[in-house]
């Protein structure tokens, strides 16, 4: 699992370098990460990472690169 963590990580990481490091807004960070913290994906870790895709789910949540891989949240696109 640290390994899958690690490698997905430095993915998401590198989509948010591409993005100019750009995060979303105060609300849709809140939507997001309420949704991820009600799902039943969730890992019993501190910080509480994704079962799907090993992300911390605090950061990957903030980034407008990214999206859930369960396709409950998508990619920001500042609409």
């Amino acid at each position: 699992m640290l390994i899958k963590r690690i490698k997905t990580f430095f993915k998401a990481f590198a989509r948010h370098a591409e993005n100019d490091f750009t995060k979303v807004p105060m609300d849709t960070w809140s939507k997001r990460f309420n949704l991820c913290m009600s799902c039943e994906e969730i890992g019993n870790t501190i910080p509480e990472t994704c079962k799907q895709c090993g992300c911390v789910i605090y950061l990957k949540t903030e980034w407008a690169s990214e999206e859930c891989p369960k396709g409950k949240w998508k990619k920001y696109e500042g609409k």
